[in-house]
């Protein structure tokens, strides 16, 4: 197993510009436009500095950003991953109310889909995608 040197780059806004440096080398510093830029801009930096190749060592990005500013990025991100949580929680749960109007109330795709507010069509792609996840695992079974 080969080991891959990892170097720590810290950036932050200056003037308009991110600064970044790598600590563990003296004078490998310099600057980016942009923060996707950064990365790139800190390998060529490390390669030039260090005089390694490119692509013999990793980089890890620490961001430095006012704590208030960093605290409502953490907190984005969080409610960010929730809604990701409910929309599946949701969907699941539609999905379960769908098939048991369908199988157990009998009820037309029509009507499920004024009963939910959604379209008839939409229903009629979750009922299908339903019946395609129960055949694949028919089919595994079987196998």
């Amino acid at each position: 197993m080969v080991v891959v040197k990892t170097y720590e780059i810290t950036a932050e806004r200056s003037d308009g510009w991110w600064a970044f440096s790598v600590p563990e080398i003296q004078g490998a510093h310099g600057q980016a436009k942009r923060l996707d830029q950064v990365r790139d801009a800190a390998r060529d930096v490390v390669s030039k500095v260090a005089d390694v190749p490119a692509d013999s060592f990793e980089l890890e990005l620490n961001i430095r950003l006012e704590p208030h500013v960093e605290h409502l990025l953490s907190e984005a991100k969080e409610m960010r991953d929730q809604v990701e949580k409910l929309q599946q929680a949701a969907q699941d749960t539609m999905r379960r109310a769908i098939e048991q109007c369908k199988d157990v109330a009998g009820l037309s795709v029509r009507d499920i889909g004024n009963l939910l507010d959604v379209s008839f069509q939409r229903v009629s792609q979750v009922l299908g995608e339903t019946k395609k996840v129960v055949s694949e695992k028919r089919k595994k079974k079987v196998a």
